[in-house]
């Protein structure tokens, strides 16, 4: 008895001590806000107004405390961070005495690194803007009304779709009858990738 006491009081220790060195920065304690769902560091850094340099070294940081991982270590850009179980434990407090939002329950058929690969600012927005049974040019527009900011002309958006998306099996061909062009739509695979994007561009406060 007096050994499980013992060591829950160190346990209660080494969680106290995790959390103070939390606190003492704030770009540590914005990244574990913002992670209740896996995320590269442009999504993380953009979700809660974070330096994309600073969030790295953070990162790092928080990753030599196993309190987060990568889940696509081989891939040189778009790394996809997500919590622990240990993260997940320490996350937790935060959600009690910080508010910080829950986590997310993730799909059991989500693609890591498919969706690390769609969160390439082109290919976000086209996955996002993907609506139904729609062609190149149309897709373009609607993602260029939604981001004023894009640049991507109708070649640029085609390439996505057919060089990225379709190999991906992200979208599918579709006939539709009396037009000549090619029109996409989102896959099951895809619908999810674009849930998860969506979700991972709401502003954490």
């Amino acid at each position: 008895m007096n050994l499980c006491i013992g060591e829950l009081g160190r346990f209660s220790l080494m969680v106290k001590g995790v959390v103070d060195w939390i606190l003492k920065s704030r770009n540590r304690l914005l990244i574990l806000k913002a992670l209740s769902l896996p995320l590269t560091v442009v999504q993380i850094a953009n979700r809660v107004g974070l330096a994309h340099s600073g969030c790295s070294r953070s990162i790092g940081h928080l990753k030599e405390k196993n309190l987060i991982f990568c889940h696509n270590k081989e891939a040189r850009l778009a790394r996809l961070y997500w919590l622990t179980d240990w993260g997940k434990y320490i996350r937790s407090e935060f959600e009690k005495s910080q508010g910080f939002p829950k986590i997310e329950s993730l799909p059991r058929n989500l693609n890591w690194n498919a969706l690390a690969r769609s969160a390439h600012r082109q290919r976000s927005e086209v996955i996002k803007s993907l609506e139904g049974t729609m062609q190149a040019v149309t897709v373009r527009k609607k993602a260029r009304y939604l981001n004023s900011n894009l640049k991507m002309s109708t070649n640029n958006c085609r390439d996505v779709i057919q060089k990225f998306l379709l190999k991906e099996g992200i979208v599918t061909k579709t006939e539709v009858i009396g037009k000549g062009h090619i029109h996409f739509k989102l896959t099951e695979k895809g619908e999810v990738i674009k849930s998860h994007l969506q979700k991972a561009d709401t502003k954490v406060n």
